[in-house]
């Protein structure tokens, strides 16, 4: 089979190509979590070794491109296992791929590859070094183009309710969404989202809200329980089951939330926020003072 590889690089060079581009359309969510690669640095770089390694396999086929292609597997395959360790996402093509099933997938394309192992061939020439320069350039290219793109930036304030973002931004969740929701547009407010499958939002509830009218003076709160199409949602209360009987019904896709989230609102604009592992931290100081 050591000429299956000139056709079986293809199919390899695909799958890097489409990992690069749904990392890179996929970037803030990525960012946003706690996976493997929500360094922007570490993201950025993922994205364009696998951008210019599908390069390279597309030009060339030579016994180096089988090795790159080994060993790049054998990363995947130890990251995919680092990160059902950790209980980390791997990142490795969507969120919504968790690392146990990306795992199986690795290990099959990495057996295939050593099955097709091409014959041994160490010689340099000068096509290969073009090669390797169009793939080099070409991933350093992609790099570099996704440290600096955020495509967030110019996105629906609804598809990403993360804490960044929505800094002295209009808090996006009102009247449009539920009647009920206008009256976040007055006074000051604390709004929780969190989900039912996230055993911090559970904790952190837990630890801050075991009475779920515990407010600071002077402010109220809301809490939002994302997962689904439909979010239930309550006003002056904080639980992770609704004993309101409101909801938000959204059309399409749920807007993307790091929980739990935690926004601070005055008159309708968030004033501040944290998300995510800076959580607890930043519900511990709201807690500690008054607004």
């Amino acid at each position: 089979m050591q000429h299956g590889w000139r056709y079986l690089r293809f199919v390899v060079a695909v799958v890097l190509a489409a990992a690069a581009i749904a990392k890179f359309f996929n970037m803030t969510e990525i960012l946003a979590g706690n996976g493997l690669l929500s360094n922007r640095w570490m993201l950025s770089l993922a994205i364009g070794v696998e951008a210019g390694v599908a390069i390279f396999l597309m030009l060339s086929n030579t016994f180096w491109t089988w090795s790159v292609t080994a060993l790049l597997f054998l990363i995947f395959s130890g990251a995919s296992t680092y990160a059902i360790a950790s209980g980390q996402d791997c990142n490795c093509i969507s969120q919504k791929i968790s690392p146990k099933m990306m795992l199986p997938f690795d290990l099959a394309i990495l057996a295939i590859v050593f099955w097709v192992r091409p014959a041994v061939s160490f010689s340099w020439n000068k096509p290969l070094m073009l090669h390797i320069f169009g793939g080099v350039g070409a991933g350093v290219l992609v790099a570099g183009a996704a440290a600096f793109y955020d495509p967030a930036e110019k996105a629906d304030p609804l598809q990403f309710l993360l804490a960044d973002m929505l800094v002295e931004k209009r808090w996006p969740l009102d009247a449009k969404q539920h009647p009920d929701l206008a009256e976040l547009k007055h006074g000051k407010w604390m709004v929780l989202v969190v989900r039912r499958d996230c055993e911090h939002c559970r904790e952190l509830l837990a630890n801050h809200f075991a009475d779920p009218h515990t407010h600071r003076p002077n402010e109220r709160t809301a809490a939002f329980i994302a997962g689904e199409t439909m979010w239930p949602f309550m006003l002056d209360e904080i639980a992770m089951e609704s004993s309101a009987g409101t909801s938000i019904t959204w059309p399409g896709e749920e807007p993307f939330v790091a929980s739990p989230a935690i926004f601070v609102i005055e008159n309708g604009r968030v004033v501040n926020a944290k998300d995510g592992d800076d959580a607890d931290a930043f519900l511990d100081e709201l807690m500690s003072k008054a607004p």
